[in-house]
């Protein structure tokens, strides 16, 4: 697919099927983490802290949308410290129903995987890189579907970010479901601009 705006292409999607086959089976770990219920979302850091967080990540976190994130650590934007470029969010859909269609999963898990990728790239540079003196951008993004899940219940985003040079960075992500199973895996390349 290539879609175009005044005659240049400004999108590419490549795009491959397949029917369900048994076959060997084996994946990685899901890593050791808080469960959902131990941890805090993003709507109740916007409720405890609002106006007190930075404009930048007011306007982040305040923002409508159809899911709700609860990250295993929560980096203090006060603070200027770098961290590992690793993250890992719970994430379920506010929404969801039972008799989803496997494609219908596929793009509700597609639509989920382009959050908290990019973002941690930037981790590593924390003590200086922001939202708000940064310009971050999906430049390329991959997605593989591995197996198929119930979409109720709290997905974990597991990300690294194995790379980052010349105002791009390079993320891996695996989706994992309650129970362990790997759903999918992402990759994303992304823009990361110091804003000057």
């Amino acid at each position: 697919v290539v879609a175009k705006q005044e005659g240049k292409a400004i999108f590419m999607m490549a795009c491959s099927f397949q029917t369900e086959q048994e076959g060997y089976e084996h994946q990685i770990d899901m890593p050791t983490v808080k469960q959902p219920e131990e941890l805090v979302s993003w709507t109740d850091i916007f409720e405890q802290f609002g106006t007190l967080l930075p404009k930048s990540i007011y306007n982040f976190i305040s923002a409508e949308r159809p899911l709700e994130f609860k990250p295993t650590v929560i980096q203090n934007p006060f603070e200027k410290v770098d961290y590992e470029p690793i993250s890992n969010t719970w994430i379920k859909f506010n929404e969801a129903d039972m008799d989803l269609s496997i494609q219908t999963k596929h793009l509700l898990l597609a639509y989920c995987s382009d959050y908290n990728v990019l973002a941690t790239s930037l981790l590593p540079h924390a003590s200086k890189a922001h939202f708000g003196n940064t310009q971050v951008a999906s430049l390329d993004h991959s997605i593989w579907f591995h197996r198929n899940t119930d979409l109720n219940d709290w997905i974990l985003i597991n990300v690294e970010s194995p790379s980052a040079s010349n105002t791009r960075g390079f993320n891996k992500g695996s989706i994992f479901n309650r129970s362990g199973e790997l759903i999918c895996s992402v990759t994303q390349e992304g823009l990361m601009r110091p804003i000057k």
